[in-house]
């Protein structure tokens, strides 16, 4: 279930966790429900050699193919930000990456933030961070959501 008011922006931020399912959905959700949409980030982890772990940009990647093949005639810019493997629960690393996205974010613009996939640490810096940027940016419009599978 989707719950949120939903009011029309211009960023999507999408956390990409192991299970793209809810992510991928998300995005094609308001896909289909926003015609304002200009850019979807995707917030992803990599692999690397020091962690065996498996990244999630694979499927950020993935999902990128799949929106450009559903929606071929969206002129929408879909990037990935991605986290190093290692450092994803790490909440200053994360916090890294994402204040980055952010300082890319033109002001008095809108963003909305589903924080359904990624870790629980990249869910919370996310969204503390996005409410943060909001404060400082009160001509922005800033919204969330989170796909509740129950």
């Amino acid at each position: 279930m989707v719950s949120f008011f939903m009011s029309e922006f211009n960023y999507l931020i999408l956390l990409v966790g192991l299970n793209p399912l809810p992510p991928t959905i998300m995005a094609q959700y308001f896909l289909l429900k926003q015609n304002s949409i200009k850019t979807i980030y995707f917030i992803c982890s990599i692999h690397t050699e020091q962690n065996k772990e498996i990244g999630t940009k694979k499927y950020a990647e993935k999902i990128k193919d799949y929106l450009r093949r559903t929606f071929p005639l969206r002129k929408i810019n879909l990037i990935c930000f991605c986290i190093a493997l290692k450092n994803v629960g790490n909440p200053k690393e994360v916090r890294d990456v994402i204040t980055t996205l952010l300082q890319q974010l033109p002001t008095g613009d809108s963003v909305h933030l589903d924080y359904t996939g990624g870790t629980g640490v990249m869910q919370s810096q996310s969204y503390i961070l996005l409410s943060e940027w909001h404060k400082n940016n009160q001509s922005s419009k800033v919204s969330f959501s989170y796909l509740d599978a129950r």
